[in-house]
């Protein structure tokens, strides 16, 4: 799947053992609408980031991302294309997703030239289940388990 190019191709998706990442994929096709300008529209949002962000982002752009956090996306996938390189990153969301981290590998795809920019997110912790856990309304079973209790 590596080009004469020292890229990935795009293809990569379509492989069965890719099949099973496809919940934590984005595939961001990129535009150009200045030579020195970049966005990047969500061909692939991946079921499990818009269960967790709260909206699925397919068929919208990166700029439209409500918060400050489209800024960092935008840095990191330009970084990408200028390495062609992969790179990892972590950050923590907006207060109103319910993940704690996420963590990110950034890879960008192409044949000769970086056209695409593939991400897997793997988000970390639960928000919700932290607030819970420091109001002391959740913990552990004595056999591991998670345990809610209810006011």
């Amino acid at each position: 799947m590596v080009t004469k190019h020292g890229l990935v191709s795009k293809d990569i998706i379509d492989e069965p053992e890719f099949l099973p990442l496809l919940r934590n994929v984005m595939l961001l096709e990129i535009e150009r609408p200045t030579p020195f300008e970049f966005d990047y529209v969500y061909r692939i949002y991946g079921g499990e980031i818009a269960e967790r962000y709260g909206q699925d982002m397919t068929g919208k752009r990166t700029s439209d991302f409500p918060s400050p956090v489209a800024k960092l996306f935008l840095d990191l996938y330009e970084m990408a294309i200028d390495c062609r390189a992969p790179l990892y990153s972590e950050h923590a969301p907006p207060l109103n997703v319910d993940v704690v981290l996420w963590e990110r590998l950034i890879l960008p795809l192409g044949d000769e030239a970086v056209d695409w920019i593939m991400t897997v997110n793997l988000p970390k912790g639960s928000r919700k289940k932290a607030e819970q856990e420091a109001e002391g309304k959740s913990g552990k079973s004595d056999d591991g388990q998670d345990v809610f209790y209810l006011d």
